[in-house]
Formats: C-alpha cells, sequence, structure tokens
C-alpha cells in the first residue's frame, strides 16, 4: 500500500516538476521516500538539490513619502508682536499708551495695532488671541465711563452689575469693535480687501470726514427700541382730536379694541368710544390699519437693510468669517415683513 502511494507520489512530483513547481516537487518526492525510499524518488531529490533556485526578489514595500512642512505664511516678527501683547494685562500696556493718553492717543495706538494683527493680515498662531485683547482694551478705555471706571477698580465694569452684549464670543466682539472703528466704507474699498491693511498716507483717507465723536457711537439697531416707543406715543398724540386711539394701554386710553378685517389690538378713550357710530367706527378701524401698516413698513425696512448688510459681508469675506455673517443673515427674523406684505394689500 505504501509502495503504491510512494509511486503516486513521484508521478505527481514529475508533473510539478514539469509545471515548473519545484517546491511541490520536493515536498512529494520526500514524501516518497518517507512511505517508500526509492532509488527514483532519491534520484530527483538530488537533482532537485543540485538545481540553483533564483530566488524571487523581495516585494519592495513603498515607504510613505514624508510630506513637506506647511510652509510658514507669517513672520517670526509678527509672532514676537502677537506675543508681546499676549504678556500684558492692563489695557494701557496692551495699547503701549500712557494712563494719561487722550482719545486721540488711544485710537492712534489702536489703529497701527488693529491693522498689524488682524487675523486677515497677520497668520502668526497668536494673531487672533492677540487680536481680541487689543479690541477688547480699546472697547473700554475708549468709553469714558468704562475708562474711569477701569482707572478706579482695574476693571472695566462694576462688580455684581452685568453688562448686556449681543455678540457670540470674543472672536465676534472683537471683529465688531474693528468694523465700528473703521467704518463699513473702509471694509468695502473699491479696490480689494488689501487696502484695509495700508498704513501709508492715503489723500483719500485723509479727505474722509472724521466722526465728531466716536465715544458717542451707538449702533442703529440699539435705537430702534426707542424709535417705537416715539412711533407709538407719535401716533397717540396726532390722534388725540377728532380720532383718538393708542397701540398702547395707558389711564387715558384704557378701553381695548381690536380691528374686525386684521385683528390689530388698540385702545381708545371710554368716553369718545360710546359716542362713535358703525360708520365711525369703521373708518377708525381703517384709520388704525394704516398707522400699523406704517409702522411695519419701516420695521421691515430696518430688517431688510440688515440682512443685506450681512448677504453683503458673507458674500465679501471667505471662509468661516464668510459662512458666520451669512448664518448670522438666515438668522434674522424677517416675519415683520411677511405680515406687512400680507397686509399691504387689503388695506384701503
Amino acid at each position: 500500500m505504501n509502495r503504491d502511494e510512494a509511486q503516486r507520489c513521484i508521478h505527481l512530483g514529475k508533473v510539478a516538476l514539469a509545471s515548473g513547481d519545484k517546491e511541490k516537487a520536493e515536498r512529494l518526492f520526500k514524501k516518497s521516500l518517507h512511505l517508500h525510499p526509492t532509488t527514483e524518488a532519491e534520484s530527483y531529490l538530488a537533482q532537485l538539490s543540485n538545481t540553483t533556485h533564483t530566488p524571487k526578489p523581495a516585494q519592495k514595500i513603498p515607504t510613505p513619502q514624508t510630506q513637506p512642512a506647511p510652509q510658514a505664511n507669517y513672520t517670526k516678527d509678527q509672532e514676537q508682536a502677537c506675543q508681546t501683547i499676549m504678556r500684558k494685562t492692563d489695557y494701557y500696556e496692551i495699547l503701549g499708551i500712557s494712563r494719561s493718553g487722550t482719545p486721540a492717543d488711544i485710537k492712534k495706538a489702536y489703529r497701527a495695532l488693529a491693522l498689524k494683527l488682524h487675523p486677515d493680515k497677520n497668520q502668526a498662531p497668536s494673531a487672533s488671541e492677540a487680536f481680541k485683547k487689543i479690541n477688547k482694551a480699546f472697547a473700554c478705555l475708549s468709553d469714558e465711563v468704562k475708562r474711569r471706571t477701569y482707572d478706579q477698580t482695574g476693571q472695566e465694569t462694576v462688580p455684581g452689575i452685568e453688562m448686556n452684549t449681543n455678540f457670540g464670543g470674543d472672536s465676534e466682539f472683537a471683529e465688531h469693535v474693528f468694523r465700528e472703528f473703521f467704518g463699513e466704507s473702509f471694509f468695502f474699498p473699491s479696490q480689494g480687501f488689501h487696502r484695509v491693511y495700508r498704513t501709508g498716507n492715503n489723500s483719500q483717507r485723509r479727505s474722509r470726514p472724521e466722526p465728531a465723536d466716536n465715544n458717542v457711537r451707538v449702533p442703529f439697531m440699539q435705537l430702534l427700541p426707542i424709535m417705537i416707543l416715539l412711533f407709538f406715543s407719535l401716533g397717540s398724540n396726532l390722534l388725540s382730536s377728532p380720532e383718538p386711539f393708542s397701540f398702547h394701554m395707558t389711564p387715558t386710553y384704557s378701553l381695548k379694541r381690536v380691528t374686525e378685517n386684521y385683528g390689530i389690538e388698540y385702545f381708545m378713550e371710554p368716553s369718545y368710544a360710546k359716542s362713535l357710530t358703525v360708520n365711525d367706527r369703521s373708518k377708525l378701524e381703517r384709520t388704525v390699519e394704516r398707522d400699523y401698516l406704517g409702522y411695519l413698513e419701516q420695521t421691515c425696512e430696518v430688517q431688510k437693510r440688515k440682512k443685506n448688510q450681512l448677504l453683503q459681508k458673507a458674500n465679501y469675506y471667505k471662509g468661516k468669517t464668510g459662512q458666520q455673517y451669512r448664518d448670522y443673515a438666515d438668522s434674522l427674523d424677517m416675519s415683520t415683513c411677511e405680515t406687512y406684505i400680507s397686509m399691504k394689500s387689503g388695506v384701503k
């Protein structure tokens, strides 16, 4: 039995040898000798052992190429200037002015630092944080009340009094201060953004009139609630004679009414309401709706103007800054405009 199997292994070994698989043939001849020694198997093994085997070339494993280190797009001087700002904590030292510095000194120092450290100009690792610090220092020292508080307490706000802010973080606040200082026309030059960072003399810039007092600059949107209240008060005062009404309740206008067509709430003098006929009330409600429509139109224009400004900035800036402006524009409440459009077609 072993002899037959040994012969079969020799036969298979010959077949493997003929096909060029010498390793398989060698295994089969050895197995044949193990089962039943024969001169034929020994002869083939001797032949294979004397044959010079050409080793297969080792597969070359590709070595990962070392990526070249990204080239720094900032200078050592730029990073050093940022680090100098980062080591300081006193607002006067951050801006590089004395405590007796005038408002003009503060503005001059801030202008030079802001143009040097803005992240769009200075891409050093510490530029963003340094930019936040100079803007925070300027926002404090350029405000007379905050500066006085800072000089007395070392803080820009009185402990225990919370300051309202509409900004999502230090970065957004820093950009806001920068835009408020340089102005929108400075942010949208006709020949490109690089002009923002031009520090040399510029005849066009010199001819631009400076605001009378930047310290009293108040964002328009902060005045909007006051304007709305004035509008309501004006409406009440103007209508004090033939058809008195108000959009808010007062001791005089204490009777609440709602227009029949659009459900607009208004208030009347109780004595005057009693004297109105059905026709008089219908005319009064049309007046209420027209006045309310005018209020909606003004508010809508403010909302659209603000959104357009944000979208302009979103289109102008690139990357993360542009996307932040676009997200902010998309998040604005435009419901007043929708109400105005729906009412405009119906009010006569």
